[in-house]
């Protein structure tokens, strides 16, 4: 038999209807759910979840969810139901009832189908083959089989392809019926021609199976095979870069590059545009928009300004456009009328040079605000803003789509927003490991800014409009002595306090007011502060901030339902935020979310108690939809000393003398006396003496690893070692007394002073360089050479064996020569010094301790200033508490407002340095309000620096000094040595280069 043969006789064997009942059960599980869940939506219309004003925000209805019942609300509520009726025979619902159709037209030609289908699987039967019934006899068999045999013999059935196997059929069927070896395997096996080897395949139609289509259903079943997995791998792929809120990861790297404490409440309009969900979303034109916004929200008329003309003059039509050049003052200004086309002129030729009357022109442009440069971020920029001025009315259908797009993906891009700002995870700029992070406490003011912006979104009202623009049908300024919102929504709405808002209100609006002030939140607040399982809270606890708020305008067992926000086109519920705000030392401690809608609702703040004595905290409580209704409420509470509190843990006796698991690798890993055998094999004594021997062993071997540990200690967590690891004792011990002082060196040099190991000047010995200004601690004399510094390690009480020449030949700024001097200056002894000095010099808390108890030198705004700006936490707050103790509040609140107006005098005068840049070189910069200089090179290197205001006032980075002078939008540094040479900085607000700031991705290739 030939292999074409043999495969059209397993085609005449193969039993069709197993592909039935395989389609038979996978339409059955598809097309009965589908028909379920149309017919509940033809039923009964329900719009999408985000649209559904009736869900609570676990997702159910009923009595128990409090619904916002005003006439816009009710209107809006009817409104989605009635979308959802109409969505009902739209084109989407037709295709789906006809694919349905389809779908049920199957189903039932496989039951006709299957309507004669045996009821069994078809197999090897030789009376079937040959046509006579089970109690045939011989004869009739021998009959039926000559029948056969001439019919499907192939030289009578030629035009049959399966006329051979037919024949061959037949003949085994005889056979099973005649012959007793064949009916022996016919009743034993089912085939009269012994086992056979059992096959699996798919249930597939037998026109599948004919040999022409076998190359279709190889291609099928291929891309099928790979097709699916490399599906699911895709979508994978695309949900790794979503984060568990459904914020796109561009959009995490973004809001982490650009969110830094310089965003202010308008920035954050900016930023939400520049997210991946909102600027790729396309849109309709914006002109009428724009001329809109200009009218209602013009741009002060100021040098710079895009103008045009209000009303029509000799020199120029109505509506042209030009560029406000200078302002007179007789009331004069001089322009640059724009070519009559309206296009922006691209040569100096096509302007016309003009003087007209400040009257008749007006700003074309509106006042929108927006930190980047790009014009997609400006434009959906632009297209929030209207919807904060209640523009809607000037909107086209597609701007409308494209407002709806960017508004429905706000609520969790502000969600990311706040949850960075809070963390203090903004403006990373790539630093991990060199710990350029700015500190979580300095985004208070940004983490506000960024909750306001979700409320005004929801709300659509400005960041300056009154809260009282929220209440249903109040459109108007409120007046000077008109009530707060929250006033107005705990007295109820009530008539009397409505008439100090100064508008009339109909009936009907008094009853949507009132219903307004039913369902806005009013919350109160419950504050307590524990340390698990411990009566009182000491320094160096973890203890817990439990914060418990209480919706009043709740029943027990209601939950809140959507907000009241006529103009958001989603459902939004409440958020409220919670940030600890530290009074004494004005800085954010931490901040979480309350997303619960009951009644009552709670969140547990854990927080490491950094230092004894009292906590003054503040908790604010601020809701992300409603503008107005925040409150905050005061925690007081005292942290004792350490060792004033008993700590101890009871230890059974049975279980005192069992080790520990590292305690059982230490012992391991210890080496074994050389000079002693098995300990098994020794006397008491002698065993009693080995254990002393190392017993005495680790308090040396600790000794020893203490310089090293020390030596690779980070500045920043030097000053955290109060009087042995912690001790907040007011008297100081013996050890801590007998730590030296040391005297206090401030390098001269402008190059910069290098550090040896040795006291020798090789170059082999050099560890490093120090820069110019730095001030440095160390030892002098008792033995050590002339002329040499032994610098004490930053942080460390003692010399650690580094040396610096304090003495030889010294080149200045003013003179790049060398003469004969001190490259260093001597400042002093430890009690001579300020406390600025000591920060800068990172001197131990051991010593600042002392500093404050013996030192005469009062303590000013500098100083506390200096200790502000310090980046570790713990220290920075156990010297705040000594400057506290020494000072008092008063005078201690006093410096602090005067370190306050230092900070704000520094970031004003460098305001003109501030910002992004990029240089001639490629090479972009980012000038931070401190005035850090933060840089990458075009291959991805970074730069670090510092712009410093000189006793001369003038701004100086490094040997260049800023040119004041110029007006244009770049800065030019110059040369000290040589005016004539300028670096040139060109401002660039693009997104692109604050991503690069963070990343430090090289620059691309041109």
């Amino acid at each position: 038999m030939g292999i074409f043969e043999k495969e059209n006789e397993e085609l005449l064997g193969y039993d069709g209807h197993a592909f039935l009942y395989f389609a038979l059960t996978v339409l059955t599980s598809m097309v009965l759910p589908w028909t379920w869940s149309l017919a509940s939506g033809y039923m009964f219309p329900r719009p999408a979840a985000e649209m559904d004003f009736e869900l609570s925000q676990k997702g159910t209805r009923g009595p128990q969810v409090r619904l916002c019942k005003t006439t816009l609300m009710e209107g809006r509520r009817h409104g989605a139901i009635e979308g959802a009726k109409a969505r009902r025979f739209g084109p989407l619902a037709l295709l789906k009832l006809g694919a349905l159709a389809g779908c049920w037209g199957c189903l039932l030609w496989v039951l006709r189908e299957l309507k004669d289908a045996p009821s069994e699987l078809k197999s090897f039967d030789p009376h079937e083959i040959l046509g006579v019934p089970r109690n045939a006899e011989l004869r009739e068999i021998k009959k039926a089989y000559r029948a056969k045999s001439l019919q499907h013999h192939p030289d009578k059935d030629k035009d049959n392809p399966l006329a051979s196997v037919m024949f061959q059929q037949v003949s085994k069927a005889y056979a099973a019926l005649t012959d007793e070896t064949a009916r022996s395997n016919y009743e034993k096996y089912g085939n009269p021609d012994g086992p056979v080897r059992m096959k699996m395949g798919i249930a597939l139609h037998p026109i599948l199976l004919v040999k022409e289509r076998q190359v279709f259903i190889l291609c099928f079943f291929f891309g099928f095979l790979f097709g699916v997995p490399m599906f699911i791998v895709c979508c994978n792929l695309r949900g790794s870069n979503v984060s568990t809120h459904g914020v796109s990861a561009e959009t995490l790297k973004i809001f982490h590059a650009c969110i830094n404490i310089e965003v202010t409440k308008e920035d954050t309009v900016g930023l939400l545009c520049a997210s991946s969900e909102v600027r790729r979303f396309p849109g309709g034109d914006l002109r009428e928009l724009i001329e809109a916004m200009a009218a209602s929200h013009p741009l002060p008329l100021e040098p710079g300004t895009v103008v045009q003309f209000a009303q029509a003059t000799a020199c120029a039509q109505k509506g042209r456009r030009a560029f406000l050049r200078s302002l007179g003052s007789d009331g004069l200004c001089e322009v640059d009328v724009w070519p009559a086309s309206g296009q922006l002129p691209q040569r100096e030729e096509e302007v016309e040079k003009k003087k007209v009357p400040l009257k008749v022109l007006a700003a074309a442009e509106p006042r929108v605000v927006c930190p980047f440069s790009d014009n997609s971020i400006r434009r959906s920029s632009a297209l929030l803003w209207s919807h904060c001025w209640r523009l809607h009315r000037h909107m086209g259908t597609f701007v409308k789509m494209e407002l709806t797009h960017s508004l429905l993906s706000s609520p969790k891009l502000c969600r990311a927003m706040i949850s960075i700002a809070a963390h203090g995870e903004g403006d990373r700029a790539g630093e991990k490991d060199q710990e350029v992070y700015q500190r979580r406490e300095d985004f208070f003011d940004v983490t506000r800014s960024c909750i306001a912006l979700q409320r005004c979104l929801v709300q659509a009202i400005d960041f300056d409009d009154s809260p009282l623009l929220q209440l249903p049908c109040y459109l108007q300024a409120p007046r000077k002595d008109a009530p707060s919102l929250r006033e107005v929504v705990a007295n109820g709405g009530d008539e009397s306090m409505l008439k100090r808002l100064g508008q009339q209100f109909s009936p009907a609006e008094v009853l949507d007011i009132q219903e307004f002030c039913r369902h806005a939140p009013l919350v109160e607040l419950r504050c307590t502060t524990e340390v698990d399982d411990e009566k009182d809270i000491a320094e160096g606890d973890m203890a817990s901030l439990t914060v418990t708020m209480t919706r009043t305008n709740l029943r027990e067992a209601e939950v809140a339902g959507p907000v009241h926000a006529p103009l958001f086109p989603g459902v939004k519920y409440e958020e409220w935020w919670i940030i600890v705000y530290d009074n004494r030392s004005r800085r954010m401690v931490t901040a979480d979310v309350i997303l619960d809608t009951g009644r009552t609702a709670s969140c547990k703040v854990n927080f490491m108690v950094p230092r004894p004595g009292e906590f003054k905290w503040t908790v604010f409580a601020m809701c992300d939809s409603y503008a107005g209704l925040d409150v905050q409420q005061e925690v007081v509470f005292h942290a004792l000393r350490r060792n004033d509190v008993d700590r101890t843990i009871f230890v059974h006796p049975e279980d005192a003398n069992i080790r520990s698991f590292f305690e059982e690798i230490m012992l391991g890993l210890e080496p074994e006396d050389q000079d002693s055998s098995s300990e098994e094999e020794e006397e008491p004594e002698a065993r009693s003496a080995q254990q002393q021997k190392r017993e005495a062993k680790k308090p040396a071997a600790v000794e020893n690893a203490e310089p090293e540990e020390e030596a690779a200690e980070k500045p920043t967590d030097a000053l955290a070692k109060a009087d042995g690891g912690g001790n907040s004792e007011s008297e100081e011990d013996p050890e801590a007394a007998a730590v030296p002082g040391g005297v206090f060196y401030q390098v001269m040099d402008s190059t910069g002073i290098f550090i040896y190991r040795e006291p020798q000047e090789d170059k082999s010995l050099r560890l490093g360089s120090v820069p110019v200004d730095t001030i440095m601690r160390g030892f002098e004399g008792d033995g050590r050479p002339d002329g040499w510094l032994e610098v004490a390690s930053l942080g460390a009480p003692q010399g650690q064996g580094v040396w610096m020449r304090i003495d030889g030949a010294c080149t200045t700024e003013e003179d790049a020569g060398s003469e004969q001097g001190a490259p260093c200056k001597c400042l002093g002894g430890l009690t001579e010094q300020s406390l600025k000095i000591l920060v800068k010099a990172q001197t131990p808390v051991i010593l600042l301790r002392r500093w404050m108890k013996q030192a005469p030198t009062p303590l000013t705004a500098e100083d506390i200033l200096e200790v502000r700006e310090m980046d570790n936490q713990r220290a920075r707050m156990l010297l705040e508490d000594l400057a506290l103790r020494r000072l008092g509040d008063e005078r201690f609140a006093e410096l602090l407002d005067r370190a306050e107006a230092l900070t704000d005098k520094f970031k004003t005068r460098i305001k003109k340095a501030r910002g992004y840049f990029q240089s001639q070189n490629g090479i972009i910069w980012y000038v931070t309000p401190d005035g850090e200089v933060r840089g990458v090179n075009p291959d991805g290197g970074r730069i670090r620096d510092r712009v410093q205001v000189t006793p001369e006032d003038t701004l100086q980075l490094g040997p260049f000094r800023l040119d004041e002078d110029k007006t244009c939008s770049c800065i030019h540094w110059l040369r000290k040595d040589d005016a004539e040479k300028s670096w040139t900085w060109s401002r660039d607000q693009t997104l692109r280069t604050r991503v690069r700031l963070m990343t430090g991705e090289p620059a691309p290739r041109r």
